[in-house]
């Protein structure tokens, strides 16, 4: 999924048709901020508390306004109720999660951690980032940790994930005084999405201050992590010059998936790296 649109792909990676589009009409979506699938249905984050429902043929089927705002989902097959995460931009956020059945509220769950209150805080980025494909967790973006989240709701500490300097700490995010401000402490940090595991090896993708996009392999075998730069070569499908794979998702538990919108705007690519 990009920005603006939602494209669905056949098993063989040709281009079908996409989901709704962007418009101000009720079956439109304002925005994405996120994707989430759960029980057959497509759920396209508008807004915080906003989120749109669409079956896979593309019809629109309902509209939850949530009572709090929220940045994501993470939801498990077989389970009605779905744990939406809480943003902490501010650092003093007493809750992480909600559990939501549908448009209601059945649980809360408290955050662990709060905060010194900083004089500049670096509102753009959120605590932590929801995982992808088959890993059901999330990993929080100021500290090493990956979290994966059981059956039951409960959070559980899975591995610690160093990617050195391009990681940004708790101070560089929370602590902030008036005299760091313009040193930019977020400047060539990376916001982790964390996309999955494939033999012993995680893969994330990151968005950097300044705007960029990079790739990260971490082994857990040698607990080192590694910047990967997978660019396109040459061809004839009209991909911007700029752009380079980034792993949204896992198939297959082998292949990493991107998605790539051609410079001529028409039939979008999905592009699948063995690693």
């Amino acid at each position: 999924h990009g920005y603006t649109r939602i494209s669905i792909f056949s098993k063989e990676g040709k281009y079908l048709y996409d989901i709704s589009s962007q418009g101000e009409g009720p079956t439109n979506f304002i925005s994405i901020s996120n994707v989430t699938l759960h029980n057959d249905l497509i759920y396209i984050h508008e807004t915080n508390n906003r989120i749109k429902a669409y079956d896979w043929q593309g019809n629109f089927v309902k509209k939850i306004e949530l009572p709090a705002k929220v940045n994501g989902l993470i939801t498990m097959d077989g389970k009605d109720e779905m744990l939406a995460y809480v943003p902490n931009l501010l650092g003093n956020e007493p809750t992480r999660f909600y559990l939501l059945k549908d448009k209601t509220v059945i649980d809360s769950i408290p955050n662990p951690f709060i905060y010194p209150k900083a004089a500049f805080a670096q509102i753009f980025y959120p605590e932590f980032q929801p995982t992808f494909g088959h890993m059901k967790g999330f990993i929080e973006l100021h500290s090493d940790t990956l979290y994966l989240v059981d059956k039951e709701w409960k959070t559980h500490p899975y591995l610690s994930i160093n990617v050195g300097k391009y990681q940004p700490t708790r101070k560089e995010r929370y602590n902030v005084s008036l005299a760091d401000i313009r040193k930019n402490p977020m400047f060539g940090k990376n916001t982790l999405r964390v996309t999955g595991e494939i033999n012993h090896r995680i893969f994330m993708y990151g968005s950097q201050t300044p705007r960029s996009e990079e790739t990260f392999c971490y082994d857990k075998r040698t607990q080192e992590a590694s910047k990967l730069l997978l660019s396109y070569p040459e061809n004839s499908l009209d991909i911007p010059e700029d752009a380079a794979f980034k792993p949204r998702t896992i198939v297959k538990n082998n292949y990493l998936v991107d998605w790539e919108q051609p410079d001529n705007d028409e039939n979008p690519i999905i592009v699948l790296v063995e690693p």
